[in-house]
């Protein structure tokens, strides 16, 4: 859905003129990295819960 509305977003001049439009874009750009952020810290929670449990197995 997102890659829909910045492809729309793209082939029209909605950037340029909407100030709007821009302030929601770059909100959705934040979101997005915030979203990586934790989707890497829940990654790597993971990768130490395992190794726990593997040291805790000896």
């Amino acid at each position: 859905m997102i890659r829909l509305c910045a492809k729309i977003v793209a082939e029209t001049d909605l950037y340029e003129t909407d100030e709007g439009v821009r302030a929601q874009l770059e909100r959705m750009k934040e979101l997005c990295k915030e979203r990586n952020n934790l989707y890497e810290k829940q990654n790597d929670l993971k990768g130490q819960k395992y190794k726990i449990e593997k040291s805790l197995e000896r």
